[in-house]
């Protein structure tokens, strides 16, 4: 199944570099042969390891290969428990910006989970706001 994934995520990406305005999910699945639940599955965690990003026009949602070149600077691996982060320093022509993302080893390859990006300016109000909602009580804590 690993290899079919592979090859359909490939084929998604190819003909979204084919197509550099973007496509549609209905377009993808027409253009692939593959179901739209496949296909939609396969953008999800393509957009997760920020290969492709979504543009709205309306109510239509149209998907774009990141063909932008983006320069890892640096990276912080995290542990906890069964579960890896990754904290990437990237760039591109845009500028700098950080990467927080949940990974996880699937076989001999790694599979992102989810990610957020923060833009270095803001990342000492993003640590605030983690220290603080870390220090507030839970709703069990506040029950007791």
């Amino acid at each position: 199944m690993a290899n079919d994934d592979n090859s359909s995520r490939t084929l998604i990406l190819n003909k979204l570099t084919e197509n550099p305005r973007g496509m549609t999910i209905r377009q993808l699945v027409e253009a692939t042969d593959l179901s739209r639940e496949t296909v939609t599955r396969h953008l999800m965690a393509l957009g997760y390891q920020n290969d492709v990003y979504t543009v709205k026009f309306g109510n239509v949602e149209v998907f774009c290969s990141n063909h932008r070149k983006v320069k890892d600077k640096d990276t912080v691996r995290v542990n906890c428990g069964n579960r890896t982060f990754f904290v990437n320093r990237l760039e591109n022509e845009f500028g700098e910006f950080i990467k927080i993302s949940e990974t996880r080893k699937k076989g001999e390859k790694w599979e992102t989970k989810g990610s957020i990006l923060v833009p270095p300016e803001s990342l000492k109000s993003f640590i605030h706001a983690l220290k603080e909602i870390e220090e507030r009580p839970t709703k069990i804590q506040k029950e007791q």
